[in-house]
């Protein structure tokens, strides 16, 4: 994956590049996204950490690596990284589609930002048929069991990973700058992520994250899509028994009673099909 190393400011390769059309703003690691255009009419999509940021310099290296050595259809490509004078920047694909963690705004009672509202992201993919979402859920889940097989465990999973064109009825995967090498020892008490789809141990220093961890994130994906979440597994729950039973396993907090791994998950899952 090529490295280039440019003299001067970000803002002065962004330039030269070519022209933003989008930007979406800084995320919560002190990164700033950009979609643009280049002078071929080629979209791009360009994540930018500034030097003086430690920890959004730290996970765009740890982004780079993964974008070296994994490769998956739904995966969305690392093209190239820049070194600027004032930071790192990473040059991937543009994708067609919506972020499923995307708001939607609403004035009745007040101004509020919801992701459950009607006609946005998450509601209209939560209310595709059954059959649709399981698909989306299987390239999730062999995504993952790719990355299990290189030593990857999950970190800061959660829908805002997603981006799901609705027209073309393709899903792609981005933002997984935080996924790590494991096992490792939870060393900050409440990871980063969405509690929605964290497991029980990134929540307690010391605790070790690996597989099972990973496992629970899955377990917890089918909860959030398929019913009500994993708060109330069991409640308006559209999958079949089987697939409760194997995702009820996936999301125990004991780990021991979780599947082992990714591979062992998805194998009975693809057997409950």
């Amino acid at each position: 994956m090529p490295r280039i190393n440019h003299p001067s400011y970000f803002a002065t390769w962004l330039k030269e590049f070519g022209q933003v059309f989008k930007t979406i703003g800084d995320h919560d690691s002190g990164n700033i996204s950009y979609g643009v255009k280049n002078k071929e009419s080629k979209k791009y999509f360009i994540k930018f950490a500034p030097s003086q940021n430690l920890t959004a310099i730290k996970f765009l290296e740890n982004a780079y690596i993964l974008g070296e050595n994994i490769s998956h259809p739904i995966l969305v490509e690392l093209k190239f990284g820049v070194n600027c004078r004032d930071g790192l920047a990473l040059v991937y694909d543009w994708v067609e589609g919506e972020n499923l963690n995307e708001v939607t705004t609403t004035n009745k009672p007040v101004i509020m930002e919801i992701r459950e509202a009607p006609g946005s992201p998450y509601s209209r993919f939560k209310s595709l048929p059954v059959e649709e979402i399981v698909k989306v859920l299987n390239q999730i889940f062999d995504l993952h069991v790719v990355l299990e097989k290189q030593g990857y465990v999950s970190c800061d999973w959660y829908d805002g990973c997603i981006i799901y064109n609705f027209a073309e009825e393709k899903v792609h995967i981005i933002d997984l700058d935080l996924y790590n090498k494991g096992p490792f020892p939870n060393s900050k008490g409440r990871m980063y992520g969405s509690s929605r789809f964290m497991a029980p141990e990134e929540f307690e220093p010391g605790e070790i994250i690996d597989n099972r961890t990973t496992v629970y994130h899955m377990g917890a994906t089918v909860f959030e899509f398929l019913g009500r979440g994993k708060k109330e597994p069991e409640k308006g729950f559209r999958g079949s028994r089987a697939q409760l039973k194997i995702a009820l396993k996936a999301i125990q907090d004991d780990k021991k009673e979780r599947y082992c791994s990714v591979q062992e998950f998805f194998s009975e899952w693809l057997a409950a099909l």
